[in-house]
């Protein structure tokens, strides 16, 4: 017996003296391709190799340089094809190293077919650039793919094709060196559609386009005549450029294009319940005040006084001191000219649609981080809301609502009310003896 607990004990001092594991942090982030080809709508999933493979942590996050054209959810590197273009995907290790990885993410809009008889193939540049290092030769009989065009003095296209080393080559080559060498395929259109020059019916008619051309679906605008017009860029075979122009709801629909391209054009707006809602998660203060070290005075409903002083001009009239009913006017004023503008601007060009409640969620946050969070993109809201997906997550929800949270238990709260206003339709409310 005496022997065994001997032996306990040396093992107990052995274990007592082993080092603990060295923390092993990420030399380098890397994907198998650097170039990867998507078509619009379509899916892919990112698997970076991490090195060393015996580093701690290897997790990492993900940012795409351009989210409308390819959007990738940030943890689990899953990109989906938007819109046609090209966008550079970045892999950040999480380990606190710095180090990062990036791939590219093509979505080609046309498809076309090299056709030339020379053995030469057809050669493109990484730039547009006749001066510009050449990118590689595109092996003839080969399908490439037509991203982009740039004028610089004359046509270059950004175009995307195998070599004949079986890798795929990225680059530019000029407007009528395609011409020569490359046959087009890809979406049409019939005759007989009025383009303009802009979404008016009195607009200009742009009576150069030839019927059957390539198009490329961009946007719905609301015209100055309050109509819907569709924006597009349709490529003119006979003098091989691209042009703008404007169709309207009817003509789009005779438009050989994919359906799914043309979002709903939604006019969004903050509820009355959320105002409410937000009216008492900011409380309300008759006169100028500050916050611990905040340099600005508010006053109101949560107004911050721009200028630095304690007076607010409504209507061109200065107060310094607010009634509840001027406190509100302020509010919507904020909210009509400030917040509202710039999430809608957010919503539309990265083609989101959000319900009622899920919207007024993130005006409330916006409100408190700052209506620039949606141009900046410097928190994680925005870069959720940018995913369009898991949206019925409430952890992820969470998570994303209190990013950029200062420590304190009101803030934390605030936080989690309107993670719960997205997720649960709550709109919380201070209910008072009195009602």
């Amino acid at each position: 017996m005496k022997e065994i607990e001997k032996n306990r004990e040396l093992e107990s001092q052995n274990t007592a003296n082993v080092a603990p594991a060295a923390n092993v942090l990420v030399t380098s982030i890397s994907f198998p391709q650097s170039t990867y080809m998507i078509e619009k709508g379509g899916t892919l999933t990112l698997n970076p190799m991490i090195v060393p493979p015996r580093a701690t942590n290897k997790s990492v996050r993900y940012q795409s340089s351009d989210s409308r054209v390819a959007l990738v959810n940030m943890t689990t590197g899953v990109v989906t094809a938007r819109d046609y273009g090209e966008a550079i995907i970045t892999a950040y290790a999480q380990d606190g190293s710095g180090v990062r990885g990036e791939c590219t993410i093509v979505v080609p809009s046309i498809e076309l077919r090299v056709h030339n008889s020379n053995v030469s193939g057809v050669t493109i540049n990484k730039t547009p650039s006749e001066s510009g290092a050449s990118a590689g030769i595109i092996s003839n009989n080969t399908t490439v793919y037509l991203i982009d065009e740039k004028s610089q003095n004359v046509k270059w296209y950004h175009i995307y094709g195998m070599s004949s080393s079986g890798t795929y080559i990225n680059g530019w080559c000029l407007g009528d060196y395609l011409q020569k060498k490359i046959t087009m395929y890809g979406v049409k259109y019939q005759g007989g559609i009025i383009v303009r020059e802009s979404p008016s019916l009195n607009s200009v008619r742009k009576d150069s386009y030839m019927p059957g051309s390539w198009i490329i679906p961009l946007e719905e605008v609301l015209g100055s005549d309050n109509q819907h017009y569709y924006k597009i860029r349709w490529f003119d075979s006979s003098v091989g450029t691209y042009m703008n122009c404007y169709v309207t709801a009817e003509d789009k629909d005779e438009c050989y294009v994919d359906k799914s391209v043309w979002q709903p054009l939604i006019a969004y707006d903050v509820s009355d319940n959320a105002v409410d809602m937000l009216k008492v998660l900011e409380s309300y203060s008759p006169t100028a005040l500050r916050y611990g070290n905040e340099t600005l005075y508010t006053i109101g409903y949560g107004h911050v006084i721009d200028d630095g002083g304690q007076t607010v001009n409504i209507g061109g009239v200065n107060y310094t001191t607010l009634t509840k009913e001027l406190a509100t006017t302020l509010l919507w004023e904020d909210l009509r000219n400030k917040f509202i503008p710039k999430f809608n601007s957010f919503l539309t060009s990265n083609r989101i649609a959000l319900t009622q409640n899920q919207y007024d969620a993130c005006i409330l946050d916006c409100y408190q981080k700052g209506e620039n969070i949606w141009i900046n993109q410097v928190r994680d809201i925005s870069h959720f809301i940018m995913s369009n997906e898991g949206f019925d997550n409430y952890s992820e929800v969470v998570s994303s609502f209190l990013d950029g949270v200062e420590f304190g238990e009101d803030n934390y709260n605030r936080r989690m009310k309107e993670a719960d206003l997205f997720c649960y339709c709550n709109y919380w409310k201070v209910v008072y003896l009195s009602e």
